[in-house]
């Protein structure tokens, strides 16, 4: 009797977690020396069926290794229609995609919507 009382909780616990956001949130330093723990982090996350919100409010300094990777991340999610959203992006992320002409792939936030 007991056993039948679980299954439907274990059930249900699947269901809603498919579809709660799971936030990542990027360290200050995103150096070379970081890039393949970001990018097995996020590998991670490429076809979870939850909304993956990315933090990257707190970030110092970002090369473009890691850039590159957070757009293939964006554009692998897009492309099999899972949502992506930014929680914030500092400076020091928008100006690297500003220079390397990937803003618009990783739909980043303006500064105005990065303050609210």
């Amino acid at each position: 009797m007991s056993r039948s009382r679980r299954a439907p909780v274990a059930t249900k616990k699947r269901r809603t977690s498919a579809s709660r956001a799971q936030t990542f949130v990027l360290g200050a330093e995103c150096t070379l020396a970081d890039a393949r723990k970001l990018y097995t982090r996020l590998k991670k996350l490429v076809t979870s069926r939850a909304p993956v919100r990315i933090d990257a409010g707190k970030v110092r300094r970002i090369d473009t290794a890691n850039v590159q990777i957070l757009t293939a991340f964006v554009r692998d999610r897009r492309a099999a229609g899972r949502p992506v959203e930014w929680l914030a992006a500092a400076a020091p992320v928008t100006d690297a995609a500003r220079l390397l002409g990937l803003e618009a792939m990783l739909e980043l936030p303006t500064a105005q919507e990065a303050r609210s």
